[in-house]
């Protein structure tokens, strides 16, 4: 199974014009783009990853923009999305955790050390690694 394109996801999407080019920017140059904030020691892919997952769990939602909070290690990516949509208010808060050696772990996949596979899993699954996504009951970080 592969996970939806970016492609795909944004064209089923409610969020905004401007989100949509900013991510498709982002998703292109790997740049930092004014309606995905995050901090530069957070890798550019993973955090694509992070708002792939949020296009595909929240595809009603009109997002404005997002701010992604997170830690990085070798295999895995964890933190907070916030999330401000078009019609105002306070942001949406996604606690998540992308691991693609638990989704190894999961799909049964070893490498030739028996280690979990997770270069297999994250190119089989790419951002769809997520062990945990869940809405945050408050907003601060």
């Amino acid at each position: 199974m592969s996970p939806a394109s970016l492609d795909s996801l944004l064209a089923a999407s409610a969020a905004t014009p401007a989100f949509k080019a900013d991510v498709a920017r982002l998703a292109a140059t790997s740049l930092p783009c004014e309606r995905v904030a995050y901090a530069m020691h957070q890798p550019p892919v993973k955090v694509l990853r992070v708002v792939m997952q949020l296009l595909n769990a929240e595809p009603a939602l009109p997002i404005e923009r997002v701010e992604v909070a997170g830690r990085s290690g070798c295999s895995d990516f964890a933190g907070r999305v916030a999330v401000w949509t078009a019609d105002g208010g306070e942001p949406r808060v996604f606690d998540f955790v992308w691991d693609c050696a638990w989704r190894a772990q999961l799909e049964g996949w070893r490498d030739s050390f028996g280690f979990a596979d997770q270069i297999r899993a994250a190119r089989t699954y790419d951002w769809d690694c997520f062990q945990r996504w869940t809405e945050a009951a408050t907003v601060a970080a």
